[in-house]
């Protein structure tokens, strides 16, 4: 399979692609399955943009908008997803092993059934995401704020790195032993 004319831009990278979406308004960008691996799209608006099974292992998203984007299944291994926004964003069984996603905005997201082994999430606002049967080995939680957040059948929890001053306020159908667990490993409650 070729890649498509909206793979082409967003491989030129982001001040290419949010050109083409300043001129393509009325069009929903869609770079499903799409091997992008690498791609540099900084400060790219990818908002609504529809990238399911697309390959953006080891690519440069830092202060991305991805707000209300589909990312089902989507590899972002290794990103660089540095302060993006994934508000609202579907990224169910999504491949976020070893990214970067320190002080992103992820609330609202549904990242149910996706792999965050290795990643860093420091900083990241994940007020009412749906972790649900995600899978956090090593990952990297400190100053997250996972208030409301859905825990549900969250694997592997006391493998986390690290849940310092993290607010678990109001969190979710939490595993058995994981409030317990992340207070005695530094999880605050802000109320």
């Amino acid at each position: 399979m070729g890649i498509s004319e909206q793979g082409k831009i967003a491989k030129q990278g982001g001040e290419a692609w949010n050109l083409w979406r300043a001129e393509n308004s009325e069009v929903v960008p869609d770079i499903s399955g799409e091997q992008l691996h690498r791609v540099e799209l900084k400060g790219a608006d990818l908002s609504g943009s529809i990238l399911v099974e697309t390959l953006l292992t080891k690519a440069e998203f830092d202060a991305a908008n991805f707000e209300n984007a589909n990312l089902t299944r989507a590899n972002l291994w290794g990103a660089n997803l540095v302060g993006a926004s994934f508000k609202n964003a579907n990224m169910q069984e999504a491949n976020l092993r070893s990214s970067k996603l320190n002080d992103a905005d992820l609330e609202g997201a549904d990242l149910s059934g996706s792999e965050l082994n290795f990643s860093d999430l420091s900083g990241a606002n994940l007020k009412s995401v749906n972790l649900s049967g995600a899978l956090c080995v090593h990952v990297d939680m400190t100053g997250a704020d996972l208030s409301g957040a859905n825990l549900k059948d969250l694997l592997n929890w006391a493998d986390i790195k690290s849940i310092k001053e993290v607010n678990v306020d109001g969190v979710i159908d939490p595993p058995d032993g994981f409030l317990e667990w992340a207070k005695e490993n530094g999880a605050v409650n802000s109320s």
